[in-house]
């Protein structure tokens, strides 16, 4: 949804529909006419939101957030723990370096449970139709590190 001019109202919804979807894993947002508080209701909606792994919310109305949404942001954030990247243009060090933490602290915990098998399981690459008769076996055959045990 970039570049569409959408309004507060349409990130109401996106926010209201955000937190009870359970199958989107990216949103894109950009370029829109969303005010700062209504990027800070779409933060918000991710705590409930386990599945999203990416918000991409820059160049909107205000270009400047401002302190107080930059903190509440920071806040949201601190309580997510499935949030992978944030796309927010934040004017202040603090702000910033909050999320580069909390969003490295979310990468760690996701390579945790990976590397100690729990309740993670990678994604499954299925080839198109016909397509995998037409790989060679060298490459069809390949055992790839996330297979290995």
């Amino acid at each position: 949804m970039t570049y569409v001019n959408a309004t507060d109202t349409i990130a109401e919804k996106l926010a209201n529909v955000l937190e009870d979807n359970t199958m989107l894993k990216v949103l894109n947002v950009d370029s829109n006419l969303f005010t700062a508080e209504k990027v800070c209701d779409l933060m918000k909606a991710t705590l409930k939101n386990k599945t999203l792994l990416e918000l991409r919310a820059t160049n909107q109305r205000s270009t400047v957030l401002g302190v107080k949404f930059e903190t509440q942001i920071c806040g949201f954030l601190s309580e997510n723990t499935t949030m992978l990247r944030l796309g927010l243009n934040f004017e202040t060090l603090e702000a910033r370096m909050k999320v580069v933490e909390y969003l490295q602290r979310n990468t760690d915990l996701l390579r945790q449970m990976r590397v100690n098998n729990e309740g993670y399981t990678p994604p499954k690459f299925v080839a198109p139709k016909g397509t995998r008769e037409k790989l060679p076996d060298k490459v069809q055959n390949t055992a790839w590190s996330s297979d290995r045990n």
